[in-house]
């Protein structure tokens, strides 16, 4: 009879020795399968005994102690596109201004939390390396704290200058000016050309936000905006994801194709948006390529 604590506790010497470590890699040294090793590695997560990454390795996360966070940098190779530069741009800069970020970095930022945490700083979005010292973020944060002071200090004054500038009287040559200047300026004539009357169209930008406002889709930026096609990335129950709307009702699958390497390009979920329903023939090939488990070829051994 198998002895769950037992293996528990070998888990947790396992991960303590080598750190992150995979489902595959832990079930080998304690010579259980992988479905087995995965349901006790459920349970040590549920009581809070070890951890799971949001970087994957494969398709696989991996687990570690509570405390060995730091260690996941040792496979940060594993990230892949736009999250790979974005981690390494914030690990070298340490702190990045979330609106001055390109859209692909801003989204890739989102996707690598065992990284990047976010914060909030006179209403502005920051990110943290989430492994520089509480020193070098307070340093952060008292700078920033000074050019606040400074830039409302250098508004307030503008604006006595202003003040003081509008409460000054004027003197007597102004006041003769002003009074000359008034008597020779006469009214010009406006001629209104009369234009036909047209119903005016919401362009495909608008619809597109009013549609993802009936649906509580938060559009987070735009990539690409023409008259036949938006590309963007949105909010979905929490997560990133790549936008495509087609201006037209009818696409093709080489369309699909496009959207589904884009979306792969920055590593999100895609989302397609047309003006009309899907032919019976599109709807039974993304059918088809979504229960398709695997397409093998027949080889025969001599």
């Amino acid at each position: 009879m198998i002895d769950v604590e037992k293996i528990k506790e070998q888990i947790l010497s396992i991960l303590n020795q080598r750190g992150p470590s995979l489902p595959v890699e832990i079930a080998r040294e304690i010579k259980l399968s992988p479905i087995f090793t995965l349901a006790i590695l459920s349970e040590l997560a549920n009581a809070k005994k070890v951890k799971l990454s949001s970087l994957k390795v494969g398709s696989s996360p991996l687990y570690f102690i509570p405390g060995q966070e730091k260690k996941l940098e040792q496979h940060a190779d594993n990230l892949e596109g736009f999250a790979k530069s974005a981690f390494l741009k914030l690990k070298q800069n340490k702190i990045l201004d979330d609106e001055k970020q390109e859209p692909a970095i801003r989204v890739a930022l989102r996707s690598i939390k065992d990284f990047a945490i976010p914060f909030k700083l006179n209403n502005k979005i920051f990110w943290r390396y989430a492994f520089i010292s509480e020193e070098e973020f307070q340093e952060f944060l008292n700078k920033k704290r000074i050019e606040t002071l400074k830039a409302e200090e250098d508004e307030q004054a503008i604006k006595e200058q202003v003040v003081n500038i509008q409460a000054r009287e004027p003197t007597v040559g102004e006041k003769i000016s002003a009074s000359t200047s008034k008597l020779s300026q006469q009214p010009e004539p406006i001629f209104i050309k009369q234009k036909t009357k047209r119903k005016i169209k919401t362009n495909f930008l608008e619809e597109i936000k009013n549609f993802l406002n009936q649906k509580n889709i938060q559009l987070l930026n735009t990539e690409k905006i023409d008259k036949k096609e938006i590309t963007a990335v949105i909010k979905v129950n929490e997560e990133p994801c790549l936008l495509i709307a087609f201006n037209k009702k009818r696409i093709s699958e080489k369309e699909i194709l496009k959207s589904y390497r884009k979306a792969k390009e920055l590593n999100l979920p895609y989302y397609i948006l047309t003006k009309g329903e899907p032919t019976k023939k599109m709807r039974e090939m993304i059918s088809a390529y979504k229960n398709l488990k695997k397409i093998d070829k027949i080889e025969i051994e001599q």
